[in-house]
């Protein structure tokens, strides 16, 4: 988000109100669509919380986060390329063209704990939707749910570290516009602890392990009775 041209031909930064509201929206959207294919996790953070409590396994865990790191870098470059090189570099040190940027004077530490608090309200909020099969909560709130909780997490803390709250979008444009440092230090290992203790900490107060016992055979049984027997398929391969 780069705002709009002044009369300098600069672009004004929008307000974090704006850009709270920006991703409030669109997230919604997006997971709407997108929630039935793939769970709608837009996030490494998201991911790495489910893979800790089993709730995906490693190999397409790491598909999901290499796939939205790839997504976050070109997106940036789609930006890049949309504004063209001059207005680019005319707005690289004003906006650095989406890059979550804490204020001055903030810590670092007190950064990674912002970011940690907010990723923690997003994931718990995920987990609150997605893992928890005992109790059954509408998925059409879902979407609904996790765009609110974003939107708040950014309009309270998000001027304090940048309000990424989200690995990829720190580092896709960082990695774009060559600005690497401290900041993407927070921005990526703050996230990553605060989704870790929510999907675990959801997993410890509200699944049972009866309850995963019985996901799983549910699961088991489901395969059973969809799957066909070897000698079936081979004459149901003569017969044709």
């Amino acid at each position: 988000l780069y705002g709009s041209p002044n009369e300098d031909g600069f672009f004004d930064e929008l307000g974090s109100d704006s850009v709270g509201f920006a991703h409030g929206v669109t997230l919604p959207i997006f997971t709407w669509i997108l929630h039935r294919n793939s769970g709608a996790h837009f996030n490494p953070a998201v991911t790495l919380g489910m893979i800790v409590i089993r709730k995906i396994n490693w190999s397409t865990g790491m598909f999901y986060i290499i796939v939205q790191f790839l997504g976050a870098i070109c997106a940036a470059l789609f930006i890049q390329a949309q504004l063209g090189v001059e207005i680019a570099d005319a707005i690289s040190e004003k906006s650095l063209i989406g890059l979550p940027r804490p204020d001055s004077g903030i810590y670092n530490v007190s950064g990674m704990w912002t970011e940690l608090f907010g990723t923690f309200v997003l994931v718990y909020v995920y987990c609150a939707f997605n893992v928890d099969h005992a109790k059954t909560r509408p998925l059409e709130v879902f979407p609904v749910a996790i765009g609110f909780a974003y939107f708040l997490c950014y309009i309270t803390v998000g001027d304090v570290s940048g309000g990424g709250f989200n690995p990829a979008r720190a580092l896709g444009p960082a990695i774009i516009i060559g600005k690497m440092g401290n900041t993407q230090f927070m921005q990526f290992f703050g996230p990553l602890a605060g989704a870790v203790l929510a999907a675990l900490l959801y997993k410890l107060i509200f699944v049972d392990e009866d309850d995963e016992d019985e996901e799983e055979e549910g699961y088991t049984d489901e395969i059973k009775e969809y799957s066909v027997p070897v000698n079936e398929k081979s004459q149901m391969i003569e017969l044709q």
